[in-house]
């Protein structure tokens, strides 16, 4: 008879990176364990997530009313209502253990894995304060603020119990800002899992792609989408020797920003494209199809969809902060400034030999760092 663990995942309406993780780590472990998987009601489960029939779901809300709309519209809320609930309700349960798919757990029953997408109750992850109106964002910044002093406060109390927590991280950006917060060790996992490995490197065929710029990922201000559709707009506009084509956006969009999405699809219908959320074989047509890949949002914990992109051939450029600067081996696709995006987009684009040797450069690190392989290796030696 297999052994039982519990998995938690805050909520699980969206479709992000975090949620394919989980849905990712889930599905593997059925075959080893019986699962329980906890989880934030918030309406329904994404359609796209595809979880193995045998993982029991668990779904959980607060019946206090204004309890329940705080923690369905911050998901970190949503996580310290897990933590309650598994140390009260659910506390008599024979799991091996315990792993929590997003962020800082704490148990005083379980023994506890936790992956570590970004610390949940950093003071400091600036683009989670990108959303809503300026009023919305400095609410959130006080409300995010005083619970982090809280829920750090209730960690450093019960250490006795988190210290005993074994942390994996996503990046090496990450695991830095884990352990200033915490003084914990931790383990590197990168999250290459579900991508597959490159191709051999075919030079010629790239250069038969089309000159188009891609964009994937969750559309939003926090992601940086708008921003990135003026800078594309206007470079474009100002550098018409590279024959730029269009910027395709790849992703899903919420309800609250798609009057914003509309307003610039018929302002830039020319230059822009909004695909939303494509298949799979369609997304793969997509990233082999076309040459360039952008990734604006700033502090990124580690970037899968930049990863995803740049492991199908693109050439792909990011802000210089964050995780994602471990994806990218080529100070020529870093920058903070945007002459300096602009400045590097003329030399590669201009210079086939830079072009060659960027992708060379790429599929060596590739191959060393971020294969499927290695991710399901250290996943399992670690968890089963």
């Amino acid at each position: 008879m297999k052994k039982k663990i519990a998995i938690t995942f805050p909520q699980l309406h969206e479709f992000g990176g975090g949620e394919i993780f989980c849905e990712y780590v889930c599905n593997l472990l059925a075959s080893s364990y019986e699962i329980d998987l906890y989880y934030y009601q918030n309406g329904f489960i994404n359609k796209n997530i595809r979880f193995n029939k045998k993982i029991n779901l668990v779904g959980v809300k607060s019946k206090n009313v204004f309890l329940n709309f705080f923690c369905k519209k911050f998901i970190f809320l949503s996580q310290i209502y897990l933590i309650y609930i598994l140390n009260s309700k659910y506390n008599n349960r024979t799991y091996k253990f315990l792993f929590s798919a997003a962020g800082e757990f704490l148990s005083k029953y379980y023994k506890v894995y936790q992956y570590i997408h970004h610390p949940f109750y950093s003071l400091n992850p600036r683009h989670y304060l990108a959303i809503g109106t300026k009023k919305y964002q400095i609410y959130k910044f006080i409300l995010r603020f005083l619970i982090s002093l809280f829920v750090r406060a209730y960690f450093l109390i019960n250490n006795k119990f988190y210290s005993k927590n074994k942390s994996l991280l996503n990046s090496k950006w990450t695991q830095k800002r884990f352990s200033k917060i915490y003084e914990k060790k931790s383990k590197l996992i990168y999250p290459t899992f579900n991508i597959p490995d490159q191709e051999k490197l075919n030079f010629s065929k790239f250069l038969r792609r089309k000159n188009n710029f891609i964009i994937l990922g969750r559309v939003g201000p926090d992601k940086k989408t708008f921003e990135a559709i003026k800078i594309f707009v206007k470079i474009k506009s100002q550098n018409k020797d590279l024959k730029l084509n269009k910027l395709l956006i790849i992703g899903p969009v919420k309800e609250n920003i798609k009057r914003k999405v509309k307003y610039y699809k018929s302002k830039y219908s020319n230059h822009i494209e909004f695909l939303g959320h494509v298949t799979y074989s369609k997304l793969n047509n997509l990233l082999k199809n076309n040459k360039y890949g952008l990734h604006l949002c700033e502090e990124e914990h580690f970037g899968r969809s930049l990863l995803e992109m740049s492991k199908k051939g693109m050439i792909c450029f990011t802000h210089n902060s964050g995780g994602s600067v471990e994806i990218t081996n080529s100070n020529l696709l870093k920058f903070k400034k945007i002459y300096e995006f602009e400045i590097n987009l003329r030399k590669i684009i201009l210079n086939n030999k830079i072009q060659k040797k960027i992708l060379e450069k790429n599929f060596i690190m590739f191959k060393r760092k971020f294969t499927f392989k290695k991710f399901n290796q250290k996943i399992t030696e670690y968890l089963i």
